[in-house]
Protein backbone atom coordinates (compact mmCIF):
# COMPACT_ATOMS: atom_id res chain seq x y z
CA UNK A 1 0.00 0.00 0.00
CA UNK A 2 1.12 3.80 -1.12
CA UNK A 3 -0.18 6.45 0.84
CA UNK A 4 1.51 9.83 0.44
CA UNK A 5 -0.78 13.07 2.17
CA UNK A 6 0.45 15.82 4.10
CA UNK A 7 0.03 14.44 7.66
CA UNK A 8 -0.77 18.06 9.17
CA UNK A 9 -3.49 19.12 7.16
CA UNK A 10 -5.23 15.39 5.92
CA UNK A 11 -7.21 15.51 9.23
CA UNK A 12 -7.59 19.50 10.05
CA UNK A 13 -8.13 20.35 6.42
CA UNK A 14 -9.44 17.77 4.94
CA UNK A 15 -12.82 16.85 7.47
CA UNK A 16 -12.90 12.98 6.64
CA UNK A 17 -15.74 11.26 7.51
CA UNK A 18 -15.05 8.19 10.01
CA UNK A 19 -17.38 5.61 8.86
CA UNK A 20 -18.07 2.26 11.18
CA UNK A 21 -20.89 -0.24 10.84
CA UNK A 22 -21.91 -2.63 7.90
CA UNK A 23 -24.43 -2.45 5.05
CA UNK A 24 -27.16 -3.37 7.83
CA UNK A 25 -26.13 -0.71 10.24
CA UNK A 26 -23.35 2.24 10.44
CA UNK A 27 -23.20 5.58 11.06
CA UNK A 28 -20.59 8.20 9.67
CA UNK A 29 -18.96 11.66 11.44
CA UNK A 30 -16.81 14.67 10.00
CA UNK A 31 -13.63 14.13 12.39
CA UNK A 32 -10.60 16.64 12.38
CA UNK A 33 -8.67 15.12 14.89
CA UNK A 34 -6.34 12.38 14.23
CA UNK A 35 -3.17 10.76 13.46
CA UNK A 36 -0.97 8.30 11.28
CA UNK A 37 2.49 6.83 11.02
CA UNK A 38 3.55 3.18 12.30
CA UNK A 39 2.77 1.90 15.93
CA UNK A 40 4.22 -2.09 16.68
CA UNK A 41 5.46 -1.99 13.17
CA UNK A 42 2.41 -2.13 11.44
CA UNK A 43 0.83 1.28 9.85
CA UNK A 44 -1.64 2.96 11.87
CA UNK A 45 -4.20 5.53 11.86
CA UNK A 46 -5.80 6.73 15.32
CA UNK A 47 -8.71 8.92 15.45
CA UNK A 48 -10.50 10.43 18.85
CA UNK A 49 -14.84 9.67 19.85
CA UNK A 50 -16.52 11.24 22.16
CA UNK A 51 -18.73 8.27 24.06
CA UNK A 52 -21.86 10.96 23.34
CA UNK A 53 -21.28 10.41 19.80
CA UNK A 54 -23.38 7.92 17.87
CA UNK A 55 -20.91 6.55 16.06
CA UNK A 56 -18.53 5.85 19.61
CA UNK A 57 -21.42 2.79 19.85
CA UNK A 58 -20.33 1.36 16.53
CA UNK A 59 -16.88 2.13 17.50
CA UNK A 60 -16.67 -0.14 20.10
CA UNK A 61 -18.97 -2.88 18.21
CA UNK A 62 -17.57 -3.36 14.88
CA UNK A 63 -14.03 -4.67 14.74
CA UNK A 64 -13.16 -2.23 11.54
CA UNK A 65 -13.43 1.47 10.76
CA UNK A 66 -13.16 3.67 7.72
CA UNK A 67 -11.69 7.24 6.57
CA UNK A 68 -13.47 8.74 4.00
CA UNK A 69 -11.55 12.07 2.11
CA UNK A 70 -14.33 13.67 -0.06
CA UNK A 71 -13.42 17.25 -2.12
CA UNK A 72 -13.92 19.83 0.66
CA UNK A 73 -15.40 22.42 -1.75
CA UNK A 74 -17.42 20.81 -3.52
CA UNK A 75 -19.05 18.41 -0.69
CA UNK A 76 -18.90 21.49 2.11
CA UNK A 77 -22.61 21.26 2.93
CA UNK A 78 -22.68 17.95 3.78
CA UNK A 79 -19.43 17.59 5.48
CA UNK A 80 -21.08 20.13 8.10
CA UNK A 81 -24.07 18.50 8.51
CA UNK A 82 -22.28 14.91 9.11
CA UNK A 83 -20.14 16.74 11.74
CA UNK A 84 -23.11 18.37 13.62
CA UNK A 85 -26.17 16.09 12.97
CA UNK A 86 -26.57 13.11 15.11
CA UNK A 87 -27.08 9.81 13.23
CA UNK A 88 -29.87 8.79 15.83
CA UNK A 89 -32.17 11.85 14.47
CA UNK A 90 -31.82 11.91 10.69
CA UNK A 91 -30.72 9.36 8.02
CA UNK A 92 -27.08 11.04 7.08
CA UNK A 93 -26.91 8.88 4.26
CA UNK A 94 -30.01 9.99 2.76
CA UNK A 95 -29.51 13.37 3.60
CA UNK A 96 -26.26 13.42 2.19
CA UNK A 97 -27.09 11.80 -1.28
CA UNK A 98 -23.74 10.00 -0.63
CA UNK A 99 -23.73 6.30 -2.67
CA UNK A 100 -21.93 3.53 -0.43
CA UNK A 101 -19.19 1.64 -1.25
CA UNK A 102 -18.88 -1.30 0.64
CA UNK A 103 -15.51 -3.04 1.31
CA UNK A 104 -14.92 -6.30 2.50
CA UNK A 105 -14.55 -4.86 5.68
CA UNK A 106 -16.42 -1.74 6.56
CA UNK A 107 -18.14 1.11 4.63
CA UNK A 108 -16.98 4.00 2.54
CA UNK A 109 -18.41 6.08 -0.42
CA UNK A 110 -18.10 6.22 -4.12
CA UNK A 111 -18.09 9.93 -3.79
CA UNK A 112 -14.50 9.28 -2.23
CA UNK A 113 -11.06 10.28 -3.27
CA UNK A 114 -9.07 8.73 -0.90
CA UNK A 115 -10.58 5.64 1.14
CA UNK A 116 -8.66 4.36 4.46
CA UNK A 117 -9.96 0.81 5.59
CA UNK A 118 -8.31 0.16 9.16
CA UNK A 119 -9.13 -2.85 11.54
CA UNK A 120 -9.06 -1.78 15.08
CA UNK A 121 -6.44 -2.67 17.60
CA UNK A 122 -6.94 -0.68 20.81
CA UNK A 123 -8.91 1.77 22.46
CA UNK A 124 -8.31 3.76 25.37
CA UNK A 125 -10.05 6.43 27.03
CA UNK A 126 -8.23 9.62 27.24
CA UNK A 127 -7.41 10.50 31.35
CA UNK A 128 -8.53 14.21 31.65
CA UNK A 129 -6.33 14.29 34.61
CA UNK A 130 -3.10 14.54 32.15
CA UNK A 131 -4.37 16.81 30.07
CA UNK A 132 -2.38 20.11 29.86
CA UNK A 133 -5.24 22.45 31.82
CA UNK A 134 -5.72 25.35 28.94
CA UNK A 135 -6.39 22.41 26.74
CA UNK A 136 -8.69 20.80 29.06
CA UNK A 137 -10.15 24.16 29.82
CA UNK A 138 -10.67 24.51 26.34
CA UNK A 139 -12.46 21.39 25.12
CA UNK A 140 -13.27 19.56 28.22
CA UNK A 141 -15.28 21.28 30.20
CA UNK A 142 -18.30 19.02 29.97
CA UNK A 143 -16.33 16.07 31.39
CA UNK A 144 -16.93 14.15 27.79
CA UNK A 145 -13.42 12.80 27.33
CA UNK A 146 -12.90 11.13 23.95
CA UNK A 147 -11.84 7.59 23.52
CA UNK A 148 -8.63 6.76 21.17
CA UNK A 149 -9.31 3.75 18.66
CA UNK A 150 -5.59 2.64 16.93
CA UNK A 151 -5.89 1.14 13.66
CA UNK A 152 -4.21 -0.69 11.42
CA UNK A 153 -4.54 0.78 7.92
CA UNK A 154 -5.66 -2.98 5.64
CA UNK A 155 -6.83 -1.14 2.41
CA UNK A 156 -6.08 2.50 0.70
CA UNK A 157 -7.84 3.08 -3.01
CA UNK A 158 -7.58 6.56 -4.01
CA UNK A 159 -9.13 8.34 -7.16
CA UNK A 160 -5.39 9.27 -8.58
CA UNK A 161 -3.02 7.36 -10.47
CA UNK A 162 -0.11 8.62 -10.91
CA UNK A 163 -0.30 11.95 -9.64
CA UNK A 164 -3.52 12.34 -12.06
CA UNK A 165 -6.82 12.61 -10.80
CA UNK A 166 -9.99 10.41 -13.04
CA UNK A 167 -13.44 9.15 -11.64
CA UNK A 168 -11.47 5.81 -11.48
CA UNK A 169 -10.75 3.92 -8.00
CA UNK A 170 -7.19 2.88 -7.72
CA UNK A 171 -5.27 0.91 -5.46
CA UNK A 172 -1.05 0.85 -5.64
CA UNK A 173 1.87 -1.50 -4.18
CA UNK A 174 4.86 -2.40 -4.33
CA UNK A 175 5.73 -5.97 -5.63
CA UNK A 176 9.26 -6.94 -4.71
CA UNK A 177 9.34 -4.10 -1.39
CA UNK A 178 12.43 -2.39 -2.81
CA UNK A 179 10.41 0.00 -5.28
CA UNK A 180 11.64 -1.08 -8.03
CA UNK A 181 8.45 -3.12 -8.96
CA UNK A 182 4.68 -2.10 -8.41
CA UNK A 183 1.22 -3.33 -8.99
CA UNK A 184 -1.27 -1.05 -9.61
CA UNK A 185 -5.02 -2.30 -9.82
CA UNK A 186 -7.79 -0.48 -11.26
CA UNK A 187 -12.25 0.10 -10.80
CA UNK A 188 -13.50 2.24 -13.31
CA UNK A 189 -17.15 3.68 -12.61
CA UNK A 190 -18.50 1.35 -15.05
CA UNK A 191 -17.28 -1.72 -13.57
CA UNK A 192 -14.41 -2.50 -15.35
CA UNK A 193 -11.73 -4.28 -13.47
CA UNK A 194 -8.32 -4.31 -14.43
CA UNK A 195 -4.36 -4.31 -13.22
CA UNK A 196 -0.91 -3.16 -14.21
CA UNK A 197 2.58 -5.03 -12.77
CA UNK A 198 5.91 -2.86 -13.66
CA UNK A 199 9.31 -3.51 -13.10
CA UNK A 200 12.00 -1.26 -13.72
CA UNK A 201 15.78 -2.52 -13.16
CA UNK A 202 19.15 -2.13 -14.20
CA UNK A 203 18.27 -3.97 -16.89
CA UNK A 204 14.98 -2.19 -18.39
CA UNK A 205 11.35 -1.93 -18.16
CA UNK A 206 8.69 -4.90 -18.68
CA UNK A 207 5.15 -4.09 -17.84
CA UNK A 208 2.01 -6.57 -17.98
CA UNK A 209 -1.42 -5.39 -17.83
CA UNK A 210 -4.35 -7.92 -16.65
CA UNK A 211 -8.36 -7.97 -16.88
CA UNK A 212 -9.02 -9.00 -13.14
CA UNK A 213 -12.54 -9.42 -11.56
CA UNK A 214 -13.84 -7.80 -8.15
CA UNK A 215 -12.56 -9.96 -6.30
CA UNK A 216 -8.95 -9.82 -7.07
CA UNK A 217 -9.25 -5.89 -6.68
CA UNK A 218 -10.64 -6.06 -3.54
CA UNK A 219 -7.97 -8.83 -1.86
CA UNK A 220 -5.32 -6.85 -3.50
CA UNK A 221 -2.81 -4.49 -1.34
CA UNK A 222 -4.64 -6.33 1.88
CA UNK A 223 -1.80 -9.54 2.64
CA UNK A 224 0.39 -8.81 5.76
CA UNK A 225 3.81 -8.26 4.24
CA UNK A 226 2.71 -8.08 0.99
CA UNK A 227 5.48 -7.66 -1.52
CA UNK A 228 5.00 -10.66 -4.18
CA UNK A 229 1.22 -11.64 -3.12
CA UNK A 230 -0.52 -9.21 -4.63
CA UNK A 231 1.81 -9.44 -7.67
CA UNK A 232 1.10 -13.08 -7.87
CA UNK A 233 -2.93 -12.90 -6.97
CA UNK A 234 -3.02 -10.66 -10.24
CA UNK A 235 -0.83 -13.16 -12.16
CA UNK A 236 -2.12 -15.91 -10.90
CA UNK A 237 -6.13 -14.60 -11.32
CA UNK A 238 -5.83 -12.65 -14.04
CA UNK A 239 -6.18 -12.70 -18.16
CA UNK A 240 -3.19 -11.30 -19.34
CA UNK A 241 -4.06 -8.55 -21.75
CA UNK A 242 -0.61 -7.02 -22.92
CA UNK A 243 2.89 -7.38 -22.16
CA UNK A 244 5.98 -5.00 -23.13
CA UNK A 245 9.90 -4.64 -22.25
CA UNK A 246 12.79 -2.43 -22.88
CA UNK A 247 15.84 -4.29 -22.15
CA UNK A 248 19.06 -3.42 -22.33
CA UNK A 249 20.13 -6.90 -24.20
CA UNK A 250 17.13 -7.07 -26.06
CA UNK A 251 15.09 -4.82 -28.32
CA UNK A 252 11.82 -3.52 -27.19
CA UNK A 253 9.05 -5.57 -27.92
CA UNK A 254 5.50 -6.72 -27.25
CA UNK A 255 2.75 -9.27 -27.25
CA UNK A 256 -0.76 -8.02 -27.36
CA UNK A 257 -2.61 -10.95 -25.92
CA UNK A 258 -5.92 -8.85 -26.70
CA UNK A 259 -6.58 -6.00 -29.02
CA UNK A 260 -8.81 -4.36 -26.69
CA UNK A 261 -5.69 -4.09 -23.80
CA UNK A 262 -5.82 -0.23 -24.46
CA UNK A 263 -9.12 0.40 -24.14
CA UNK A 264 -9.44 -1.37 -21.37
CA UNK A 265 -6.28 -0.03 -19.49
CA UNK A 266 -6.58 3.27 -20.77
CA UNK A 267 -5.69 4.69 -17.39
CA UNK A 268 -2.31 3.48 -17.59
CA UNK A 269 0.82 4.21 -19.25
CA UNK A 270 1.14 1.84 -21.70
CA UNK A 271 4.76 1.17 -22.90
CA UNK A 272 5.07 0.57 -26.66
CA UNK A 273 2.73 1.12 -29.63
CA UNK A 274 -0.26 -0.92 -30.96
CA UNK A 275 1.03 -2.52 -33.99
Amino acid sequence: MILETDIFKTFDKGWPILTAGTKDGFNMMTISWGQMGTLWGKPVVSVFVRESRYTHEFMDKEDYFTLTFVKFQWYHEQLALIGSKSGRDIDKLKETGFTVFERPHGISFTNADLIVVCKKLFKQQMDIESIPEDIRAKFYKDNDPHDMYVGEVVEIISDRYKDRESSNKYKTGEGTGDGSSRWTVCMTKTGVYTAELYFMGAGGAHQWLYEIDKDVFDQAGTFENDDYKTENLIKEKGRLLYEAADEKETQPWQSVADTDYDKLCSWADIMGEKD
